[in-house]
């Protein structure tokens, strides 16, 4: 069974979007963290996890950018942000 996560780094002090966080659907918690590492740390580099959200609803975390600018959370993979 897939769940959603939602991933809140450490902030920087430039604008980046993993300052707003990152969406990823997994099968475990475990299996969301080698997504990061394989897919979005190569391209924004590594961030410190803050937070993490299991079975997260997306209108909790909308701020009018998000939903937008996702992929359907339904996939295994990240979602927010589009890669």
């Amino acid at each position: 069974m897939l769940h959603r996560y939602w991933f809140s780094f450490s902030k920087t002090e430039s604008p980046c979007i993993l300052n707003t966080g990152c969406g990823v659907t997994a099968f475990s918690i475990d299996d969301a963290k080698k997504i990061l590492e394989a897919d979005l740390f190569p391209v924004y580099g590594n961030r410190q996890t803050v937070e993490i959200t299991e079975d997260i609803d997306i209108s909790k975390i909308e701020d009018g950018h998000i939903i937008g600018n996702m992929k359907p959370p339904i996939f295994r993979g990240i979602w927010f942000p589009l890669l």
